[in-house]
């Protein structure tokens, strides 16, 4: 799937740079997290408030007893 337009609200890097969370905001206020395996090296290319085009499947992620939907990252690029 495609995701156009959102912006990041928050960026980092996890287990030693090797992966990347976003936590994304849509133009209708909705928010939702998303999680790139061996995306890491993105980390710098992006700053909270820049509006990027992901691609990804949605996917339901079960943390600590609590279910949220979140975007599995594919690739993600700077919204032109």
């Amino acid at each position: 799937m495609l995701f156009k337009g959102l912006k990041i609200q928050s960026i980092r890097s996890l287990t030693d740079g090797k992966h990347l969370k976003l936590s994304l905001k849509s133009n209708n206020n909705t928010f939702v997290n998303a999680i790139g395996f061996n995306l890491g090296y993105l980390a710098s290319e992006f700053t909270i408030g820049d509006k990027v085009d992901v691609a990804g499947n949605l996917e339901i992620n079960s943390f600590n007893g609590v279910d949220s939907v979140q975007i599995n990252l594919k690739d993600v690029m700077k919204s032109i």
